[in-house]
């Protein structure tokens, strides 16, 4: 009857299927804890915001800050048209240096450094030739892959090219 139909669905099939239908329904689950365990407790164990949470400055004449304060100032400079892009949508990765901030926003990362507590450091440049239409004329642009590097400890240095 129509009662057995569900039944029958986990009881006739494989054993395989079972194990895929129960990880393709354990996902969603998990995936949804995390997200849950990340919104309490103010997001204080999201990735970024553990990121964010590091640039706090203790200062005896300003109210405490938090990582909203951080996030703030990111977001009011972000915001402004006077930002250096580099980066394209095909590479997945984009790079943003506003006044006091640079950002490094791939796919699944976002790295944050503040200006005034980094180096940043030439690691390697390349020349590629474009076009040579004659001896005169050539097109060519040139690529530098730089590394930025904190003194806050808990930042971790990454890549720009």
């Amino acid at each position: 009857g129509v009662t057995n139909v569900p039944i029958d669905l986990f009881t006739q099939t494989s054993l395989v299927f079972r194990l895929i239908l129960y990880i393709c329904l354990l996902i969603p689950i998990v995936t949804s804890l995390i997200v849950l365990r990340w919104h309490l407790n103010d997001c204080h164990m999201h990735p970024i915001v553990r990121q964010l949470r590091l640039f706090i400055q203790t200062n005896s004449q300003q109210p405490e800050q938090t990582w909203h304060t951080v996030e703030s100032s990111i977001n009011t400079e972000f915001r402004r048209y006077d930002k250096f892009t580099c980066g394209t949508a095909t590479s997945n990765v984009r790079c943003y240096v506003l006044d006091s901030w640079i950002l490094k926003c791939s796919l699944y990362h976002v790295n944050i450094a503040q200006q005034s507590n980094v180096r940043v450091e030439l690691v390697a440049a390349h020349d590629i030739h474009l076009q040579e239409t004659n001896e005169e004329v050539s097109l060519s642009t040139q690529y530098l892959n730089l590394v930025v590097k904190s003194y806050l400890d808990g930042v971790k240095p990454f890549y720009i090219r």
